[in-house]
C-alpha cells in the first residue's frame, strides 16, 4: 500500500482489507516519494512483524527468535524488524518495562499482528532510510512457537535490564530466585536456564556462562522437594522496582503473583489491560481501545464510559473489589498516551465502513455483530478489519434474512404514486450502505400531514435506527458536526427553509469536503468528543 511521504498514515482508507491489484499498484504509487507499506495479518497470508525497540531484545534476538530470511531497519537502528508468516495467526502484544531507568525506552518488543508495516524503500520520520537487512522470504512459523519465543525474549530483556551489577555478590542468588520462579511458571530446565543465561549476558554479568548451573540445581532441588527461592526473593536482588519487574514476568507468564508489594491499583488495571489492541483514530489524537468481549471484540473511546465500565469489571473480577476513580483516570491517561505514541492510526468508522469491494455494516447489536456486503452476496460476521464505534442513541438494524424484497417497502412511504419519487426513495437506501460519499441527499415535501416525518422515520429506522430518529434544525455549524460525528445518517425535521450557511454546510457533508475541518475538542468525555 502507498503510505503518505516521511509518515506512517496509509494513503487511502481500508488498507487493512484491500488487496491492490497490479494495476491499482501502477496507479496508487504514480509520482515519487511514497513510502511502501504491508497490511499485517490475513490479508497478507499471515504476514505478521517482530518489532525489536530496545538494544537489548536486538542483541538477544537471534538467541531466541526463529531464523528469517525477512528483516530490516533503519539506519540508526539496523535489523529491528523480523517478518514471519504465522498459521494461524498469534495474538499479537505488546512486552514493557514497567520501571525503566530515565535513558531507557518502556516498549521493548512488540508481536505485531494486525496494522501494517512500513517497508524498506520508505523514509522514517525521523529521515532515516528504511533498508532491508536480509531480503529473503518471511520464515512459515506456528503461531504458538512465535508468540512463546517473543515472550521468553522480552522475559530474558527485562531481567538483564535490572540484573544485579556486575561486580554485585548476588548475581548467584537472583539466577536461583529467577529459576524459581520460571519452573513455577512450568518452564522446563532448558528454557529457564536460556532466558537467565542471556539475561546475565546481556547485563555483562562476567560470571553468566554460570547460570545455567544454577538453574540445574534450583530444578534439582525442586524436584527432591526442598525448599527453592522465587519471586519474593527476586523483588529483592533485582536493580530499581524489583516488584514491578516480578509482577511483570509472572503476568506473561500467566501465573499468580507472589508478592503484590505495594503495587498502586493504577499499576494492577495496566497489567489486566496488557495485551488490547491500543491505536489511535486516523486524522486526529483520539485513543481507542480493541477488546474481546463474550467472543466478540468491541472497540471503544479510551475515554468512553464503555471502557471505563470494562475496566472497572475486570478489576472486580481480579480482586473482588471496586477500583477508585483517580486509579482509573491515571490508568486511562496512561493507556491514551501508549496508543498516541506507540500505536498505529486506524480509520473508526460509524455503522457503515469499508472499501470499494467489501461494505460493512455495523448491526450494533450486543453482539457486535457485522454484515460483510461483497459483488458476491453477503454473510453476519463477529469481527471485520474496520474498526466501528458506538454512539449514545444508537440501535441495533435486525439481524439480515435472506430473500427479502423492496416491493413492500412503499406502502409505508407516501410518495403519492409518483414512480419517479419510488426510485428516488429506493436509489437512497441502496447508496445509503456506501461508506465513502458523495452522498445522496433526499427531501420531503408537501403540506402538513403528508407523513413526511413519518417517511423520514421510517428510512432511518432501515439504515441507521437511532432513540431519537428525527432532530430539529442544528444552531450553527458546530450542532451540525456533532450529529454528524455520532451518527451515520442525518435527518432533519420540519426544515421550514434553509439558510445559506446550513445550505452550504449540508453540501459539504454530502460532498466530504468537510473532513478538511481541523477537528475542535467539545467536551473530555468521548460521547461527544471533536468535529471531524
Amino acid at each position: 500500500m502507498p503510505i503518505n511521504p516521511g509518515t506512517r498514515r496509509p494513503r487511502f482508507r481500508g488498507f487493512t482489507q484491500r488487496r491492490l491489484t497490479d494495476a491499482e499498484i501502477v496507479t496508487q504509487f504514480a509520482g515519487a516519494g511514497w513510502n511502501v507499506g504491508a497490511a499485517l495479518g490475513a490479508l497478507s497470508g499471515g504476514l505478521i512483524d517482530v518489532d525489536l525497540d530496545v538494544p537489548e531484545v536486538v542483541a538477544l534476538a537471534p538467541r531466541f527468535l526463529p531464523p528469517t530470511a525477512c528483516r530490516w531497519g533503519r539506519d540508526h537502528r539496523p535489523d529491528t524488524h523480523w517478518a514471519y508468516i504465522a498459521a494461524p495467526l498469534p495474538r499479537g502484544r505488546q512486552y514493557a518495562d514497567p520501571d525503566p531507568a530515565s535513558d531507557q525506552k518502556a516498549m521493548m518488543v512488540e508481536l505485531r499482528t494486525k496494522g501494517m508495516a512500513v517497508l524498506p524503500g520508505s523514509t522514517h520520520p525521523s529521515g532515516d532510510s528504511i533498508l532491508f537487512a536480509s531480503d529473503g522470504e518471511p520464515a512459515h512459523v506456528e503461531a504458538e512457537v512465535i508468540a512463546a519465543a517473543v515472550r521468553d525474549l522480552a522475559i530474558a530483556a527485562l531481567l538483564g535490564r535490572h540484573w544485579p551489577a556486575p561486580n554485585s555478590r548476588v548475581r548467584h542468588e537472583a539466577a536461583n530466585a529467577a529459576a524459581g520462579l520460571l519452573l513455577r511458571a512450568g518452564l522446563d530446565v532448558h528454557a529457564a536456564a536460556k532466558i537467565i543465561t542471556n539475561a546475565a549476558r546481556v547485563a555483562h554479568d562476567e560470571e553468566y556462562a554460570q547460570r545455567g548451573a544454577d538453574v540445574a540445581a534450583t530444578a534439582e532441588a525442586r524436584a527432591r522437594g526442598s525448599h527453592v527461592t522465587g519471586g519474593p526473593s527476586l523483588t529483592d536482588l533485582l536493580q530499581g522496582n524489583g516488584s514491578k519487574v516480578v509482577y511483570k514476568i509472572e503476568t506473561w507468564l500467566d501465573i499468580s503473583p507472589t508478592r503484590r508489594g505495594a503495587r498502586s491499583e493504577s499499576d494492577q488495571l495496566l497489567d489486566l489491560a496488557e495485551g488490547i489492541d491500543l491505536f489511535v483514530e486516523e486524522g486526529g489524537d483520539t485513543g481507542y481501545a480493541r477488546i474481546e468481549v463474550n467472543g466478540h471484540v468491541e472497540t471503544w473511546p479510551l475515554k468512553s464510559t464503555g471502557f471505563m465500565s470494562w475496566m472497572r469489571h475486570q478489576y472486580f473480577v481480579a480482586h473482588q473489589e471496586g477500583v477508585r476513580q483517580d486509579a482509573l483516570t491515571e490508568a486511562l491517561n496512561t493507556l491514551e498516551a501508549r496508543a498516541l505514541f506507540e500505536g498505529d492510526r486506524h480509520v473508526v468508522d460509524v455503522r457503515v465502513g469499508g472499501g470499494d469491494d467489501v461494505i460493512y455494516l455495523d448491526l450494533a447489536n450486543d453482539a457486535w455483530e457485522i454484515v460483510e456486503i461483497t459483488p458476491n452476496g453477503w454473510r453476519v460476521v463477529a469481527d471485520a478489519p474496520v474498526r466501528f464505534r458506538r454512539s449514545q442513541g444508537m440501535l441495533p438494524l435486525p439481524a439480515p434474512v435472506a430473500g427479502g424484497s423492496l416491493d413492500g417497502l412503499l406502502e409505508f412511504i407516501n410518495t403519492g404514486g409518483d414512480q419517479d419519487s419510488e426510485t428516488l426513495v429506493e436509489t437512497f437506501l441502496v447508496q445509503g450502505l456506501r461508506p465513502r460519499g458523495p452522498f445522496m441527499g433526499l427531501e420531503f415535501s408537501g403540506e402538513a400531514g403528508t407523513a413526511k416525518s413519518t417517511s423520514a422515520r421510517v428510512l432511518r429506522a432501515l439504515l441507521d435506527p437511532n432513540r431519537a430518529p428525527l432532530r430539529a434544525e442544528p444552531r450553527d455549524v458546530r450542532d451540525l458536526m456533532i450529529a454528524c460525528h455520532n451518527s451515520f445518517l442525518l435527518a432533519l425535521d420540519n426544515v421550514s427553509h434553509l439558510p445559506a450557511w446550513l445550505s452550504d454546510a449540508l453540501c459539504r457533508i454530502a460532498t466530504c469536503a468537510v473532513r478538511g475541518v481541523v477537528p475542535v475538542v467539545l467536551r473530555k468525555d468521548a460521547d461527544h468528543v471533536r468535529i471531524a
